[in-house]
């Protein structure tokens, strides 16, 4: 399937009074404070085009409530995360049209699956595609600082400085019809011995994420029905789903190699 075929005529629907909203997390791998400027660019259309389906986002977390920040077990630097084994279940039918995973540094693959059983998504990071995604760590060595970036250094010092992050992820386009009832449950895998965890300003390894966004449609009227009934600007809505989606926690598993 090419690039082409994957595209798909979709997009939220937003009423006059509804609120948008974000979260923007901004990581400075240098010593010296960075001034950063951010700039958005919002697609819109008015109305609703015939030719266009309506998206629902939802929020998959292996935590169950994302607001809970459980750090890696430090026993083991290879595990696997489960979110909590009651999932999401859907209230309608549509179809999932795209999948699109936030892990951290340390992840080596994000796997979704419908009904316990069918894999209908995985999403594997590549590490260090280009000089944005590469900086150093440790002591001061041929001028180059703790925190700088050392690309113009090949020697073998160095090359056990550098960190290479998480540049790209893989996505999912038009992945699978759902009935309702059906039920979507996540699991992420780390390995911190393959891939260097992220730090905080004191040293200390950040909290693991491993999150899905599931993009569905709905049948148009109906999709359009329940937004209409929603109520316009509640900034609440978000907590209230992200706390809903699984009962309780998820669990760390470590291979007994490990």
């Amino acid at each position: 399937m090419t690039e082409v075929d994957r595209i798909r005529k979709a997009g939220y629907y937003l009423r006059q009074n509804d609120h948008i909203f974000m979260a923007t997390n901004i990581l400075n791998m240098n010593e010296q404070p960075q001034k950063v400027f951010l700039s958005m660019e919002f697609e819109y259309l008015d109305g609703i085009p015939e030719d266009f389906d309506v998206v629902f986002p939802i929020w998959l977390d292996v935590k169950g409530n994302c607001l809970s920040h459980p750090l890696p077990p430090k026993e083991a630097r290879v595990f696997t995360a489960r979110g909590p084994a009651t999932g999401w279940t859907t209230p309608w039918a549509g179809e999932l049209i795209l999948a699109v995973s936030h892990i951290h540094d340390g992840n080596t693959r994000q796997d979704i699956f419908l009904d316990d059983e069918a894999l209908v998504c995985s999403s594997v990071p590549s590490y260090g595609e280009s000089d944005e995604f590469i900086s150093s760590s440790g002591a001061t060595t041929n001028n180059t600082t703790a925190g700088d970036h050392d690309h113009d250094h090949d020697d073998e010092r160095n090359k056990e400085k550098k960190h290479y992050h998480v540049s790209s992820i893989m996505q999912c386009h038009n992945i699978t019809r759902v009935t309702r009832g059906q039920k979507f449950t996540i699991t992420s895998q780390y390995n911190m011995e393959k891939h260097q965890p992220l730090k905080d300003h004191e040293g200390k390894e950040e909290p693991i994420m491993a999150i899905q966004f599931l993009h569905f449609v709905r049948p148009r009227e109906e999709a359009i029905r329940d937004i209409l009934a929603s109520k316009p600007g509640n900034l609440t809505a978000f907590s209230e789903q992200v706390t809903n989606n699984g009962v309780g926690g998820g669990i760390i598993v470590v291979p007994r190699s490990h």
